[in-house]
């Protein structure tokens, strides 16, 4: 059985020209306000300064890894998205999404949630 390994973070090849490159964009940035109160330590910054919302970055089929400015966390979270959507894979259109083509997802920054939109271009 082989396994397959890439560090995300060497810029590693994943293969064939043909795969499109993948466009993540930052939908909405949350703080759970509720939770914020009662758990966050008072030393603790409320909102995520590190993204707006219509910021984009791209990921090139050529050049798997974290794309500059995208927290490595963040990318641990949505890495799996970006190389199924890269390598063809999907959701059902009409059952999960309304484009197979695009998955959303959310960065689980605990108190500060970022919900990605990542979308594979052609």
């Amino acid at each position: 059985m082989q396994i397959f390994e890439m560090d995300f973070n060497k810029g590693e090849k994943c293969g064939g020209e043909n795969l499109p490159d993948v466009k993540i964009t930052v939908l909405k940035t949350s703080t759970a306000d509720d939770i914020f109160g009662s758990y966050a330590h008072e030393n603790c910054e409320r909102t995520r300064d590190k993204y707006e919302e219509g910021d984009e970055f791209v990921v090139k089929h050529d050049d798997f890894r974290v794309p500059e400015g995208l927290c490595p966390s963040a990318w641990d979270s949505i890495s799996g998205l970006v190389l199924t959507l890269m390598h063809g894979g999907g959701f059902e259109e009409g059952v999960w999404m309304e484009d197979e083509n695009i998955a959303i997802s959310c960065f689980n920054d605990d108190l500060r949630p970022v919900f990605f939109r990542i979308e594979r271009t052609d």
